[in-house]
């Protein structure tokens, strides 16, 4: 590391890092919406058998959902850009919260985040750094952010399209009674 972190920008950092960390549970609250709505009244079980849990599972579910089920050709288009989207902030993301800053640039602001990874069929370690400048982890935790909102716009209009049974048989539901 090229010194120590001064306070004012360790403060900074750990802002910007929660700005993406909070931002992404809401992105990951609504791919899980769009996928128990797909999965559950779309026929995306029929797809897969196992609802899918890790980001890139998720991602790669919900593309051959709108690809294959002719119910979901409207969403398609609109789909794919949101799950571009979610691809271009999943890898940082994950950086950001399994990796550990193990260098600073103050002329660039830049950080070096690195975790530990597995290779050679998970018989050894490696370290995987990557640098990322402030104005980069700024600029995710916006696109998480308004990802967030637009995926959660789309999701809702899928719940609408694709009610589940109990919706059809008793009405909308209330959380809290």
């Amino acid at each position: 590391m090229n010194g120590r972190i001064p306070g004012d920008v360790v403060e900074a950092l750990c802002g910007a890092v929660g700005h993406v960390v909070v931002n992404w549970a809401f992105v990951e609250v609504a791919v899980d919406t769009c996928i128990a709505t797909i999965y559950q009244n779309a026929g995306g079980k029929h797809i897969e058998r196992e609802i899918p849990s890790a980001i890139g599972r998720k991602v790669k579910f919900l593309r051959r959902c709108i690809k294959q089920i002719g119910a979901l050709s409207l969403y398609r288009t609109e789909g794919d850009q949101l799950l571009n989207r979610v691809n271009a902030v999943k890898d940082t993301r994950h950086m950001l919260v399994h990796g550990c800053v193990t260098g600073y640039e103050r002329e660039n602001h830049a950080f070096t985040f690195a975790k530990m990874d597995t290779i050679n069929n998970r018989t050894r370690h490696k370290l995987n750094p990557s640098k990322f400048t402030a104005q980069q982890i700024l600029d995710d935790g916006t696109e998480c952010q308004t990802l967030a909102r637009d995926l959660t716009r789309f999701s809702q209009r899928l719940f609408e399209a694709f009610p589940s049974e109990d919706e059809l048989n008793n009405g909308p539901s209330t959380i809290g009674g």
